[in-house]
C-alpha cells in the first residue's frame, strides 16, 4: 500500500464549477460543487445513502491523481477499483492512464448520478471499460459479486481518497479492501490526516490482514 499523509484542505464557497486537471498527455474533466457547506458532510454513521460530501473534489483526491500519473505503470492494463469515489477523479485518470477496467464505487445516490455524468464526459457511452455501481463496504455479498462479474481473482488496483474519517470505518474499510484486492495487487490510498491514532489503527487492520504497509 502507498499512502499520502497530509490534512485535507477546507474552505466554505458555494459554487457548482467544472475542474479540468491535466498532465502532459491527460487530461480529466470533472463536474462538482465547488465547495460544500459544513453541514452538507455527513458522518459514516449518518445517511450515507443520500451525503453530500463526495460531490466535491477534495484535495486529497487531486494528490492521488498527481501520484497516479507519476506511477502510471502500476495502471497500464490493470483493473481498477475506486472505493469512496465521489466526484471520481482518480479513477478517471486511471482510465485516462490506460486502466483496462475502472470501477468507480459509492453509496451515496446523488454521488452516483455525479460519478455517471463524469464517466459519460470523460470516456463516452462506446467505451465499455468503466462501470459505476453502488457499494457499501459492509456489503460482502455484493462485493463478491462485483469482483467475480469485473474480474477473475479481485482487482489489480483499489484505489480510495480521504476515505478514513472514523473509528467505524478503519475495519469495515481493511475488510473490503482485503475482499477486492486480489493477492498480488496493490492499494493506493491518499488519506486527510485528522487523527494520527486513526491512521495508525488503520495500518494495524491492514498488517493483520497480512498486507504490507509502505
Amino acid at each position: 500500500f502507498s499512502f499520502a499523509w497530509m490534512s485535507a484542505l477546507f474552505t466554505y464557497e458555494s459554487a457548482y464549477d467544472t475542474l479540468q486537471i491535466s498532465f502532459v498527455d491527460v487530461s480529466v474533466t470533472i463536474e462538482h460543487i465547488d465547495t460544500l457547506p459544513f453541514d452538507a458532510c455527513t458522518s459514516f454513521a449518518e445517511d450515507k445513502r443520500n451525503d453530500l460530501t463526495g460531490l466535491q473534489v477534495w484535495q486529497c483526491s487531486k494528490l492521488l491523481a498527481n501520484f497516479l500519473n507519476d506511477n502510471r505503470k502500476d495502471l497500464f492494463g490493470k483493473t481498477v477499483l475506486e472505493l469512496g469515489a465521489g466526484a471520481g477523479l482518480p479513477g478517471l485518470v486511471a482510465g485516462k492512464l490506460g486502466a483496462e477496467k475502472i470501477v468507480l464505487s459509492d453509496m451515496s445516490q446523488p454521488t452516483l448520478e455525479l460519478l455517471k455524468r463524469n464517466a459519460l464526459t470523460n470516456f463516452g457511452e462506446d467505451d465499455k471499460r468503466w462501470l459505476v455501481t453502488e457499494l457499501s463496504w459492509e456489503d460482502k455479498e455484493r462485493i463478491g459479486q462485483l469482483v467475480s462479474s469485473q474480474t477473475k481473482n479481485g482487482f489489480d488496483v483499489v484505489l480510495g481518497s480521504d476515505v478514513l474519517y472514523s473509528w467505524e470505518c478503519v475495519d469495515i474499510l481493511s475488510e473490503a479492501i482485503l475482499w477486492t484486492l486480489k493477492k498480488d495487487g496493490k492499494g493506493l490510498f491518499c488519506l486527510g490526516i485528522r487523527d494520527n491514532r486513526l491512521i495508525k489503527a488503520f495500518v494495524i487492520a491492514l498488517e493483520a490482514r497480512r498486507f504490507v504497509v509502505d
